[in-house]
């Protein structure tokens, strides 16, 4: 796991602080990585089908440079306050989670990433595993291919978000690993979920992301891939189902109904493979949950100090809205990051989560 972790290229916030490093100082590259990046490049170019418009320049820093970078102290100070009040109110997270402990391990474990015309290397994670670097750097510069070939665009719901960003690295896994065997080279990839739900939340579009564009080269090949650009995937469940895809499958609109008082601050949809990461931390198979999700609305509001979250999560059946709703009564009991109250309508599972702030 350690190993799959040191692999993990997440570019989750990169796009929000992109001014900031692309006015920082860089450390170049040796003339080795700057070789190897050109070679890559012309190989990539024929696995993938897509041709370079130009390559990135190539910066080596350090992970304590990447911490300080891209780490918790860099992002907005109140989204990061919200997100982490989305994540225990909704039951995703146990009260005592450390949402900045947990991004800051995250971020130290990056290998590279690409920006803009920057590729940028983590000196320490590149070089403890030389034997991955192919894999590693074809992956980053089919971001370019990706950047310079399609207009990529993301959802604001947290849903097609993350099933855009699905596609994005799970392309760039597949051309990754097709590069790497094609010329008999070690080639190692994320596959496997953890314990942690919102480290599966970081690892869903490399694995899941994997699954489903390898489904579409499967059936089409690169075109079908490259199609999806134009016809992005909507929702998390149709890239876990990617049948579902290929018929055009589409999530419900929900909505939610605030208490007289309440101002709403923020609204998002969080997609079947959030829903199944609850279910799961309740030992439950969140797979069977994802697969009868048809659409949720989580709305936070505030009335004063109060703090209210009201997720309405709708699936196919009343049945499974009832085991649903069973799930988040069993992660209530003991919680005390706020008051919760879980009940059902028709097909969909409700909870009301309140909490005084001060």
């Amino acid at each position: 796991m350690k190993k799959a972790l040191a692999v993990l290229l997440i570019i989750f916030i990169v796009s929000s602080i992109t001014a900031y490093y692309q006015t920082a100082p860089q450390r170049t590259a040796g003339p080795d990585i700057e070789r190897l990046v050109y070679n890559i490049s012309a190989g990539l170019e024929k696995t993938r089908g897509l041709r370079f418009r130009g390559l990135p320049a190539v910066a080596v820093i350090s992970r304590e440079e990447a911490v300080k970078r891209w780490g918790p102290t860099r992002q907005n100070p109140q989204a990061l306050w919200l997100r982490e009040r989305l994540y225990k109110m909704t039951l995703l997270l146990p009260a005592n989670y450390s949402l900045r402990a947990s991004e800051e391990r995250q971020t130290a474990g990056w290998v590279a990433l690409v920006s803009g015309n920057l590729l940028y290397i983590i000196r320490e994670n590149f070089y403890q595993d030389p034997q991955q670097a192919y894999g590693v750097i074809a992956h980053e510069l089919t971001h370019v291919l990706q950047s310079q070939n399609f207009e990529v665009n993301y959802p604001r719901e947290y849903d097609g978000y993350l099933a855009v960003r699905s596609l994005v690295e799970g392309d760039a896994t597949l051309s990754a690993v097709l590069y790497c065997r094609d010329r008999g080279l070690p080639v190692e990839r994320l596959s496997e979920y953890t314990v942690d739900p919102l480290t599966n939340l970081n690892f869903f579009p490399y694995i899941a992301g994997y699954d489903f564009v390898s489904y579409l080269y499967r059936k089409g090949g690169w075109s079908l891939v490259d199609e999806a650009y134009s016809r992005e995937p909507s929702s998390q469940k149709v890239v876990m189902f990617p049948e579902l895809y290929l018929k055009g499958w589409k999530p419900l609109s929900v909505r939610a109904n605030l208490p007289e008082g309440f101002t709403g601050i923020y609204t998002d949809r969080l997609g079947a493979f959030y829903v199944a990461q609850v279910a799961e931390r309740a030992g439950r198979s969140g797979k069977e949950f994802a697969r009868a999700w048809v659409g949720d609305n989580a709305t936070i509001a505030v009335n004063g100090t109060v703090m209210l979250l009201l997720w309405n999560v709708t699936f196919e059946d009343r049945d499974t809205a009832e085991r649903f709703r069973d799930v988040l009564t069993k992660l209530a009991v003991g919680d005390d990051f706020a008051r919760f109250e879980v009940s059902v309508e028709g097909n969909s599972t409700v909870l009301v989560s309140m909490r005084d702030e001060e």
